[in-house]
């Protein structure tokens, strides 16, 4: 017997008998509580997280819980709740990122700049552990960067990652076919390597989105010079006194000295430093999350059985 026969005769039994369907409850989205992490008094300084793989892609979540916003939409999100209060004065963006997606890390960048512009507050960058590639872009639209004595900062460049599985599928005896409108049109599938022009045509494609960093990076640290610039572009990372040296970063420091600045620059004495925390049980200290509202990238796969087919993604990051 088929295996279409195979299957037809126990989907009649498990009629047949009466087969009953498994529900799995879901549980309701996490509440969104404000909690004060640092500091007294009426007045309200953000704290903004900014952390993990930058992307659009929403994080794993176990079974039966809703899967929590991308990194842009919380950040959207947060920005929002904080436009209808006026107690807030200031933010600190706290930023630990190796970076991201090209679009997710712009936008990223684009919402904390139109916030800032919006309600006339300043913002200032804490780079935690990493404020790499998207996520220095991100630091970009503060006012003013903090940088931990041992964080990693820069890595300003794009790249573009493309797998060429042809040769394992060659060993297993699969073949590819396809028919296309133009010679270029499958340029990113991982069944094929890249032919000569379409390398030319990814490089095109590097440079013009890394002038676009480029540019962002010049507005924002008017003050790194030409000598320095070319260190600086070979998209190295830096420690934070390398970075201070190369003015990509103001001071090193923690995040109390974020905080201090921030204050300093809204004209405060003092504030509280305030936190959205999604789920119940969050930790109430500048550095608390709730484990698994980290993106799905940040952990050894995260145990999200799609991974495989993310890995094999092609994607142009900061």
């Amino acid at each position: 017997m088929g295996r279409g026969g195979t299957a037809a005769l126990l989907a009649v039994a498990l009629f047949l008998g009466g087969c009953a369907v498994i529900r799995v409850p879901m549980a309701p989205e996490p509440r969104v509580r404000e909690v004060t992490v640092m500091g007294e008094g009426p007045d309200k300084v953000l704290l903004l997280e900014v952390s993990g793989v930058i992307s659009f892609r929403r994080p794993w979540a176990p079974p039966g819980f809703p899967r929590p916003a991308s990194l842009p939409a919380r950040v959207r999100a947060d920005l929002d709740r904080a436009r209808k209060d006026l107690a807030i004065r200031a933010v600190v963006v706290r930023i630990d990122s190796p970076g991201g997606t090209v679009t997710a890390s712009d936008v990223i960048h684009h919402e904390i700049r139109r916030f800032r512009e919006e309600r006339g507050v300043p913002v200032v960058a804490a780079i935690v552990e990493k404020g790499l590639s998207g996520g220095y872009y991100a630091a970009l639209a503060a006012d003013e960067i903090v940088a931990f004595p041992t964080a990693l900062v820069g890595s300003v460049g794009v790249f573009v990652a493309k797998f060429d599985a042809s040769g394992l599928l060659g060993k297993l005896g699969v073949r590819s076919e396809l028919t296309k409108s133009g010679t270029q049109k499958d340029i990113l599938s991982p069944l094929r390597p890249l032919t000569p022009a379409e390398r030319q045509t990814l490089q095109g494609i590097v440079q013009d989105l890394t002038a676009r960093f480029h540019e962002a990076l010049r507005a924002a640290r008017p003050r790194i010079t030409e000598e320095d610039w070319e260190r600086i572009t070979s998209a190295a990372p830096f420690t934070a006194s390398q970075a201070l040296e190369l003015r990509l970063v103001d001071r090193v420091g923690y995040l109390e000295d974020a905080f201090q600045a921030a204050l300093t620059r809204a004209g405060l004495e003092r504030a509280r430093l305030v936190a959205y925390r999604r789920g119940e049980g969050t930790d109430p200290t500048p550095y608390g999350m709730t484990p698994w509202l980290l993106p799905a990238a940040a952990g050894p796969l995260a145990l999200d059985p799609r991974w495989i087919e993310e890995l094999l993604e092609t994607e142009i990051g900061y």
